[in-house]
């Protein structure tokens, strides 16, 4: 008869307790049972630490017998006992239960205090919560076992188990946020006063067509969900909402104190479909897409749109891919404003350095056509960008520079022509950096650094701004 000799509550991690922990990172969850344990050795008394050692080890490798009678003897001496709830955890999937699997799991994450237990608590509860088919539950255990990884080898194996059960689920969602202070949050001119090039008049702009500063948060969900999958082709329903909110400092308030930054807020909600095709070339693919759009600024809609778009991709060679997009769009304005046209076109090629570290460079082009022939442009920009391939002191470094270039050529302001149009020309450079340390299920804050200047032959739209975005990225 097996009986245990207490121990104190917080212990030592005995070898033989953290080789049971490593067959469940190295093996099945359940298994037929083929193992003597050392109760069937003839052990007459075990420790605790050499009691939960047993039990976990018999109930990773499939032998109920054993482990049932254990946990169920170390939870009545303390019902917070992880290794305990982590042996019962594995019991109860052996046996079909994964709902009571899946919260033995959360309990032996909630009460371990070592880090490596956290980790195969987090890696149990993930298990559970897929053979409970909780979808969510399941990626958001997968990205706290990735925290918590031992090693970067088991890491590797968290973040190829990720990729699997994605690649099986058909429900995808991407969420991205961020919080930005801004010296120009409005868009508003460095100068007070509007000069137009070629024109010999000077005027004076309100303060509220002039640069305030304030903060911008912006928030995007992505989702899709796959209706049909072969060997060469995917089909996928598509939908997105996004929304943007500004407040103003209490400098620009008092500067503009009959402006409302809500004018300035924006959402975006889309729904659409999406079919991607892999072609004869490793690496080669093509996309088609459509969606419905439905825009609303200030607080009112402003145009419902519906888009089609093109998407080809090709290896050039083993580190160097090429990219191509053509996107249309056309625009039915609220309010009986009438129709526009938006096309659109990019290019881009990217080289992997051995390191792992990307060279991307791309161009992108753009016509408009709206019934507001202010805003019929034509624009060109392109874009350099560099991601170091290993962190440095544990930040993911990459930096990019652009330039654009933008025609109106039949702007006017008021009764007045523009002389030759308005032309817009703008520079910008970006330094994103990532904190890869500080992480949770996956997730790590990142900040994003700009410097923006746009010179325009109408004063108005001479503008700068410095701003500074943080918010979180994925890590897989």
């Amino acid at each position: 008869m097996l009986h245990c000799v207490p121990a104190r509550r917080r212990r030592s991690r005995l070898p033989g307790l953290i080789a049971a922990l490593f067959l469940w990172a190295a093996g099945p969850v359940w298994a037929e049972p083929n193992a003597e344990t050392p109760a069937e050795a003839g052990a007459q008394s075990l420790s605790l630490n050499e009691t939960r050692a047993v039990a976990l080890q018999a109930a990773l490798t499939g032998q109920p017998h054993i482990a049932a009678p254990l946990a169920a003897a170390l939870l009545r001496n303390d019902p917070d006992d992880e290794y305990a709830l982590l042996a019962m955890s594995a019991l109860q999937l052996g046996t079909g239960d994964s709902g009571g699997s899946y919260r033995s799991g959360r309990l032996a994450f909630r009460h371990a205090e070592d880090a490596e237990v956290k980790f195969h608590a987090a890696r149990m509860t993930a298990v559970a919560a897929m053979a409970d088919n909780r979808t969510i539950a399941t990626q958001f255990w997968l990205r706290r076992a990735g925290d918590l990884a031992p090693s970067p080898a088991q890491r590797a194996r968290v973040e190829r188990n990720y990729r699997i059960f994605q690649a099986k689920n058909p429900w995808r969602y991407r969420l991205d946020f961020s919080a930005t202070p801004s010296s120009n949050v409005n868009g508003g001119a460095e100068s007070p006063y509007n000069i137009i090039d070629g024109v010999p008049l000077v005027g004076i702009l309100s303060s509220d067509a002039q640069a305030l500063s304030g903060w911008i948060a912006q928030g995007k969900l992505d989702l899709s969900y796959r209706v049909q999958r072969n060997a060469r082709s995917q089909t996928d329903l598509t939908g997105s909402a996004y929304a943007k909110r500004v407040w103003l400092s209490d400098d620009a308030q008092a500067k503009a104190p009959g402006f409302d930054a809500g004018d300035l807020s924006a959402e975006e909600f889309t729904a659409g479909v999406r079919y991607s095709r892999r072609l004869r070339k490793p690496g080669e693919m093509v996309q088609l897409a459509g969606r419905f759009s439905h825009y609303r600024q200030g607080g009112a809609a402003s145009y419902d749109a519906v888009t089609g778009s093109a998407y080809y991709r090709r290896p050039l060679s083993g580190r160097l891919d090429a990219s191509g997009q053509i996107e249309a769009e056309w625009r039915d304005y609220a309010g009986g404003g009438g129709s526009g046209r938006v096309l659109r076109g990019s290019a881009g090629l990217s080289y992997r350095f051995a390191d792992g570290g990307r060279l991307s460079g791309s161009v992108y082009v753009g016509d408009t056509d709206s019934p507001n022939t202010n805003f019929d442009n034509r624009a060109v920009y392109g874009k350099l960008t560099y991601a170091l391939g290993k962190p440095v002191m544990d930040l993911g470094l990459s930096a990019s520079i652009g330039a654009s270039l933008s025609d109106y050529p039949d702007y006017a302001l008021g009764f007045i022509p523009v002389p030759g149009g308005r032309r817009d020309e703008g520079l910008f450079a970006d330094l994103d950096i990532t904190f890869e340390k500080i992480e949770y299920a996956g997730f790590s804050p990142h900040l994003k650094i700009r410097r923006q200047r746009t010179s325009s032959n109408v004063s108005r739209f001479t503008t700068s701004e410095w701003a500074v975005s943080v918010g979180i990225r994925s890590n897989f």
